[in-house]
């Protein structure tokens, strides 16, 4: 579990946003800003859980916190815009007419389902997600399967940070939250465990579409927000 996610999400995009706009750093430096956030709070999240052995849970929780706090008291919560207009290409762009974020999906998708099921380093997560003792007995480094987990969990939710400040062109202190928690529901309709150690990426994306499908069917149907 990490409920960190969209509070990374969005000091990654402030903190790349503010490396355009206010240092005036090249685009690559800021969207290395950016990673590096995501980086940090996903080694801070393995480190909590895997050598001071707090529940996931409320470790990702305490760094939903901070990272919220962050973003809202590095830009006393105003966005930071001005975003220039190359880089927000990364976010509204297209090619051959597909939207550029739904090729990284697509790529990123496909890359992590071959990895979870052919890849053996990968294939390690079922297995300590279904019995970290077991995988403990058969040789499996646990507490460095749940640090690199973090640290890659860490890495992607940033990645997702940086690319929706370009399409948004703006880095939004109180943006994405909540995202967490329909990030864990999406997980489940589409096949994951709660216990662990059952789901494919595949089925998560899935699970995704068919929420998105059901909010944008409503809207359609003109259902009151509330």
């Amino acid at each position: 579990f990490d409920l960190s996610v969209g509070s990374v999400m969005a000091l990654s995009g402030i903190i790349a946003a503010w490396l355009l706009t206010v240092a005036k750093m090249p685009y690559a430096v800021a969207m290395l800003g950016g990673l590096g956030v995501g980086l940090l709070s996903g080694t801070i999240n393995g480190i909590v859980v895997t050598r001071i052995k707090v529940n996931p849970l409320i470790a990702t929780l305490g760094m939903m916190s901070v990272a919220r706090g962050i973003a809202l008291g590095f830009t006393e919560g105003h966005p930071v815009i001005n975003i220039p207009q190359g880089f927000a290409f990364i976010g509204q762009g297209s090619l051959f007419g597909v939207p550029l974020i739904i090729i990284y999906m697509v790529i990123i998708v496909v890359i992590a389902d071959v990895l979870m099921r052919r890849g053996r380093a990968f294939r390690q997560l079922y297995y300590v997600g279904s019995s970290p003792n077991a995988a403990r007995l058969s040789g499996i480094n646990v507490d460095r399967v749940v640090f690199l987990a973090f640290i890659g969990s860490g890495l992607l939710t940033a990645l997702a940070g940086v690319i929706s400040m370009a399409r948004l062109t703006s880095g939004v202190p109180t943006a994405f939250a909540g995202v967490e928690l329909r990030m864990i529901a999406a997980c489940v309709i589409g096949g994951c465990s709660l216990s662990g150690g059952e789901g494919t990426i595949l089925g998560s994306i899935l699970g995704l579409i068919f929420m998105a499908l059901i909010t944008n069917a409503l809207t359609l149907f003109g259902v009151s927000i509330y």
